[in-house]
């Protein structure tokens, strides 16, 4: 059996921040990072120079795959929870990791190797920025996402829920959707602005994972509700915190049932078998899995169907395009019909006006949302707290928790069906 032998530790936004900061750089970084891993207890052998790549010896008895796991995840951990400053900019800066392992145990492992190939081990499998793309705009990216990433240190990110309704009425779940905590902040910076800035210099991947894990704590405290959440198509891959979060959810049954991730493509990229696998494992622990955006951006019905989803979103732009048809009724019905093949439960979003709301009601979809119906909320009556602060450590997630006592069958009892 092989085991692990060490793990390479680079950073995977390198090549950005030298095309927006500049190649001097990668000195300070390289000694900040070499800091962060020893301050972790992690020796680290340099391998590339001021390249920022990293050979990490594991014990040689080997470990579970959990346990193998959780030390990815403090090792992440270490290099992107807080900023690293130069010049004057805050930077964030994105982990990638592999695990090389021994085929016969020994402690040898090929490190030229490894270290030829660690350019095109970039989280997601590609880059986010085209050579062509400057470094004055790209500063600009970082600096908006950067503000996002302070806000999330500070506590000052928060979810609002806005209820999924079936149509006669009863709650379907909750969508959690990210907010200023403070009334008054909005002006610090465009949050929607900011998430596109995130996505576009790759760091969407760990502000998800924390409004993921913070679902997960609610519906550990709050057993009678039902919520879902945004998560990107691209950061869906088998990395250590997916895996983590997997165990976690198969332990915690009663909390599975209850989660609802709602899938978007963000980018013409086709999704990846890994993708589909992941989802799979997900939907096997008990969580539901919904497509978002469907007739909007890059969200098709080959996604849709591969997915195997439990819930389809339909986009507001389709039923303004029904509406707005010579049989705006019959049309929207058959829009409806046609998702309705691939998924057993057709939700309308977006939906604001009452001649939509009305559309909707006849067009055989099973559920309904949008401000017509309700406005997201800071602070729902069901909410046992103030308000939902999303964690800023997403690495919450690889403690070990006691599991759920076996009761009712995972999420079904007291909740209304997905599909009715």
């Amino acid at each position: 059996m092989r085991k692990p032998g060490s793990v390479i530790v680079y950073i995977a936004n390198l090549d950005m921040l030298v095309l927006a900061y500049g190649v001097p750089v990668k000195d300070p970084l390289h000694g900040n990072v070499v800091e962060r891993l020893r301050a972790c207890g992690f020796a680290a052998h340099s391998l590339s120079g001021n390249a920022a790549v990293f050979l990490i010896d594991l014990p040689a008895s080997g470990a579970s795959q959990v346990a193998l796991d959780r030390l990815l995840e403090r090792l992440r951990a270490a290099i992107e929870d807080r900023p690293f400053t130069c010049a004057g900019h805050r930077i964030y800066l994105q982990a990638g990791l592999d695990v090389f392992y021994l085929p016969d145990g020994s402690a040898a492992t090929d490190v030229q190797e490894a270290f030829a190939a660690h350019r095109g081990w970039a989280p997601g499998g590609e880059q986010p920025y085209a050579a062509a793309v400057t470094g004055s705009s790209l500063r600009s990216d970082l600096l908006q996402a950067g503000m996002l990433l302070d806000a999330l240190q500070e506590g000052a990110l928060a979810l609002a829920f806005q209820s999924v309704l079936r149509t006669d009425g009863a709650v379907l779940y909750h969508e959690a959707l990210l907010r200023h905590a403070a009334p008054g902040t909005q002006d610090v910076f465009n949050l929607t602005q900011s998430i596109r800035a995130l996505e576009r210099t790759g760091g969407a991947a760990r502000l998800e994972q924390c409004v993921v894990w913070t679902c997960v704590q609610l519906l550990r405290t709050h057993p009678d509700q039902r919520l879902g959440c945004n998560v990107s198509a691209m950061s869906l891959r088998d990395t250590a915190w997916w895996r983590l979060l997997l165990d976690h959810l198969a332990h915690h049954p009663q909390v599975a049932g209850r989660l609802v991730l709602e899938i978007k493509e963000t980018s013409g990229v086709p999704a990846s078998a890994e993708t589909f696998e992941l989802l799979a494992r997900l939907q096997g622990c008990g969580a539901r899995i919904a497509i978002d955006d469907m007739g909007a951006g890059h969200s098709t019905l080959e996604f849709l169907a591969r997915s195997q989803a439990d819930v389809v979103k339909m986009d507001r732009n389709l039923v303004v395009h029904a509406l707005h048809s010579p049989a705006p009724a019959d049309m929207l019905r058959k829009l409806v019909a046609a998702c309705s093949v691939l998924c057993p439960c057709v939700v309308v979003e977006d939906i604001e006006t009452p001649a939509e709301f009305a559309a909707v009601r006849q067009s055989g979809a099973r559920g309904l949302q949008g401000v017509q119906i309700q406005v997201p909320e800071l602070k729902p009556a069901w909410l046992k707290s103030g308000q939902a602060i999303v964690a800023c450590d997403a690495t919450a997630a690889v403690a070990p928790t006691p599991a759920d006592g076996a009761a009712r069958p995972a999420g079904r009892a007291g909740l209304p069906p997905l599909a009715a």
